[in-house]
């Protein structure tokens, strides 16, 4: 299990790599750009797909396919990231050989999304 600096380090990572796919998308004039921002709840099915992806065409595949569920994906991870660093939110890492390419993300977005499920 990686300590808690290589956990954000890994997390930060594949947020940003989300971020360039997407920003891939509006360069290539696929999609608009955000106007307002899209349901959290649009983030679990994408987080679901992206799960699944282990390699970055995969990756960038899932994104074309849905770009709401993945701007909701990093909007729901940068505010899971903020709350998991002012421990706010308690998320535990789990063991390496479950990991696919984007594994950090999308756990950590699934499970802060089912957290604020059971709180509302």
């Amino acid at each position: 299990m990686p300590d808690r600096e290589e956990f954000f380090e890994r997390l930060q990572a594949q947020l940003q790599e989300l971020i360039t796919f997407i920003m891939a998308e509006v360069m290539a004039g696929n999609t608009t750009p955000l106007t307002k921002r899209p349901p959290d709840r649009s983030a679990a099915p994408f987080c679901n797909s992206l799960a699944a992806c282990k390699t970055d065409e995969e990756g960038k595949s899932c994104v074309k396919s849905d770009i709401q569920g993945a701007r909701a994906c990093v909007n729901v991870a940068e505010t899971a990231i903020a709350r998991i660093k002012t421990r706010a939110f308690q998320f535990l890492p789990r063991r390496p050989e479950q990991q696919t390419r984007f594994f950090f993300l999308t756990s950590v977005v699934t499970e802060y999304l089912d957290s604020e499920k059971q709180t509302t």
